[in-house]
């Protein structure tokens, strides 16, 4: 049973195409379809006719029989664009960004095609029409989307940019007023910048702002559509991040890479926010300014002078934290990678080549459904710290009859072992080693003396940052 005669030749063509044979129309009317192999004296043929009860199509005769020698020509009519499209239409709802490689394989193992690349590229932008609509309607119909955001989402920071002179769409920033007072009631204040490309009709960049929650799970705050990624659109992007945090103290840091723009609005927006270079990008961009090939860090910036004046007076130049020994204790994150703003760019890129609208919601949607989900991942929980910080306390807890101690008081001591020693005050929730400091977490020399003491409650050595009720 089919619901209409354009559902019926489809079904015909994808078999056709399928089984690798030529067919044709040899009688259509209104409530009559007639198909036949196109080739002379071949008895495959199947007739369908509407049923008046149902007034549906069903087919009334079919002889399954080819008579015509094999291997037989596919019909390359048969195969237009706006076929192909129907036939990837759902594959592409679920996957936006395929690349045309994936489409010529799925299509080459389920109906044997093997099209070109402009047909395969035509193909897939008439099904994201089809299935997510104009590129240009999205444009347009943009006002309203803001509106509907405005309404729904009261006091959030929702802001829509547009040029004054012909109305054309510039840039669109969204941040929520729950994942806000979620970052500054229970986050650490590390917020990672990033940018990716976006792959629509008239591209732009997806530009986010991301920390981690105390469970070190991805916690999206605020993230924005723009034409580029450049000075304009950074200072653009932090003064409106700003505005909807609120004041940010020094208590504050950001971590990116060193893509043009951002350390000069983070420096000039948030003048005492902490700005940390993440190390990966670092290192990526030593191996292309310097021609470094070997990456040693040493106790001591002197040692690094005497191997690479140059590395040494690049790296004094730097405005921004590289080192640990350099970032705010207050902080509680020793993260010197911006993995956090990464994983933000994988979560959300299957929605990169979306029209504005469909982007923008569909990253919202993301949102709302994570934070669902971590509600109730929550109430199941039984201990007083999340869950990652208890199985870190438990390795480094089977670590420790690698150390040794030598108690002074029930507070002070000094743990040995692996060839250093440090010295541990539980009073100060302090360690020589700065680990336990920069983290707020205890270390493995904290750890070790904890475990020895007769009633042990962690929560009194771990930042509230880790506490579940946080």
């Amino acid at each position: 049973m089919f619901a209409d005669k354009e559902t019926l030749k489809d079904a015909l063509i994808r078999n056709a195409v399928k089984e690798k044979f030529r067919i044709k129309a040899q009688y259509s009317e209104k409530k009559r379809l007639i198909v036949i192999c196109s080739v002379k004296e071949c008895p495959w043929r199947i007739n369908a006719i509407v049923d008046p009860k149902y007034d549906i199509w069903r087919i009334s005769k079919f002889n399954n029989e080819h008579k015509c020698a094999l291997p037989r020509r596919k019909s390359k009519e048969l195969v237009t664009s706006s076929w192909v499209a129907n036939l990837i239409k759902e594959f592409v709802r679920e996957h936006p960004e395929t690349s045309l490689r994936q489409l010529r394989q799925r299509l080459k193992q389920d109906y044997g095609l093997n099209l070109t690349y402009m047909k395969l590229w035509r193909s897939r932008e008439i099904a994201r029409k089809i299935v997510f609509g104009e590129v240009e309607d999205s444009y347009q119909q943009l006002p309203i989307f803001y509106k509907e955001l405005l309404q729904t989402y009261t006091g959030s920071h929702i802001i829509l940019d547009y040029s004054l002179e012909d109305f054309t769409f510039q840039r669109f920033f969204l941040s929520f007023k729950a994942c806000v007072e979620g970052f500054i009631k229970g986050c650490r204040p590390l917020i990672g910048l990033n940018a990716c490309h976006l792959k629509g009709k008239y591209l732009g960049m997806l530009i986010s702002a991301t920390a981690l929650d105390g469970n070190r799970q991805l916690y999206p705050i605020a993230y924005a559509v723009v034409e580029g990624e450049n000075k304009g659109s950074w200072q653009w992007f932090v003064s409106h991040l700003k505005h909807a945090l609120g004041n940010i103290g020094e208590n504050v840091a950001f971590i990116s890479d060193m893509e043009k723009g951002i350390d000069d609005a983070v420096r000039t927006k948030c003048p005492r926010a902490e700005h940390r270079l993440c190390m990966r990008h670092l290192w990526k961009n030593l191996k292309k300014t310097l021609r470094v090939t070997e990456w040693k860090f040493h106790e001591i910036m002197t040692e690094i002078e005497v191997i690479s004046p140059n590395l040494y007076a690049y790296l004094c130049k730097l405005n921004c934290k590289w080192a640990r020994k350099d970032f705010n204790p207050l902080l509680k994150s020793k993260d010197s990678t911006n993995n956090m703003s990464e994983s933000f760019n994988s979560w959300i890129s299957q929605h990169r080549a979306k029209n504005v609208i469909d982007l923008i919601d569909s990253i919202r949607v993301m949102i709302l459904q994570q934070r669902n989900q971590r509600k109730q991942d929550i109430a199941r929980w039984q201990n007083v710290l999340v869950p990652s910080v208890m199985e870190q306390i438990r390795e480094m807890n089977n670590l420790s009859s690698d150390y040794s101690i030598k108690e002074a008081s029930p507070t002070l001591t000094e743990v040995e072992g692996k060839g250093e020693r440090h010295r541990v005050d539980l009073a100060s929730n302090l360690c020589s080693c700065e680990e336990w400091q920069l983290t707020g977490i205890p270390c493995i020399h904290a750890t070790v003396f904890i475990g020895t003491l007769d009633i042990i409650d962690w929560n009194l050595y771990v930042s509230a940052y880790f506490h579940v009720s946080r």
